[in-house]
């Protein structure tokens, strides 16, 4: 028996010898567990505290008082504070200056205050003259429309609906009346006649002149739309 031991009491494995370093470390390691330990135990004893303050303010103050009656408490505090703070308020406004209200600003306390040096007032420079002649990038071209009228000529009166038209339009913009010429070049001016009626030309046509010296036998038919 003793024989059958012997093997194994040899086979065991040593532990390796601790050196001084590792001895330091686990010393570390232990003292920051001891504090962390007692953090957690002042943790817990202040959580406990909080505990039995939120169940004592949760608690009615006097079970006999009722909510009612504590409303017009609070009401009766609330009113005396406001009388308290208006006699504050008046006491304030007789021993200060009678110039600034209470809860303005004094302007002569802040004009004593010191704001550093002034600094030097730049002379004022006169602004350099306009020039005489416009600049290269402005055209010069007209920007009006009665311009653009002038140069293209006068407008032209349609026949049909006597609307005025733009010199440059060959047919009427309402109507789409085509536009009639005089025999000199210039279009026609009718006053206010309907299809079937008597059309009077303008002075300036021979038509118009025709007229004036012998009336016509038959009435001018109006112009037919193609």
């Amino acid at each position: 028996m003793a024989n059958s031991l012997l093997p194994s009491t040899q086979t065991s494995p040593q532990r390796p010898p601790v050196t001084e370093h590792q001895k330091k470390l686990i010393a570390e390691q232990l003292a920051r567990k001891e504090r962390l330990a007692r953090e957690l135990r002042a943790e817990k004893g202040r959580l406990e505290a909080m505990k039995k303050e939120v169940q004592a303010l949760a608690k009615p103050v006097d079970p006999l008082v009722s909510p009612q009656e504590l409303k017009r408490r609070l009401r009766s505090e609330i009113y005396m504070l406001q009388v308290e703070c208006d006699r504050l308020a008046d006491q304030v406004d007789q021993w200060s200056d009678r110039r600034v209200p209470l809860g303005e600003t004094n302007e002569e306390f802040y004009q004593g205050i010191y704001t550093g040096q002034p600094l030097p007032s730049r002379p004022l420079l006169n602004p350099p003259p306009l020039p005489s002649q416009p600049p290269v990038w402005r055209s010069e071209q007209p920007t009006t429309i009665a311009s653009d009228n002038e140069r293209d000529g006068p407008s032209w009166v349609c026949t049909m609906c006597t609307f005025d038209n733009h010199p440059l339009m060959n047919k009427c913009e309402e109507c789409d009346m085509p536009r009639l010429l005089n025999p000199s070049g210039s279009a026609g001016t009718v006053h206010g006649k309907l299809p079937g009626t008597t059309l009077l030309l303008s002075s300036s046509s021979p038509a118009a002149t025709r007229c004036d010296r012998e009336p016509p036998s038959i009435p001018l038919q109006p112009p037919r739309i193609e």
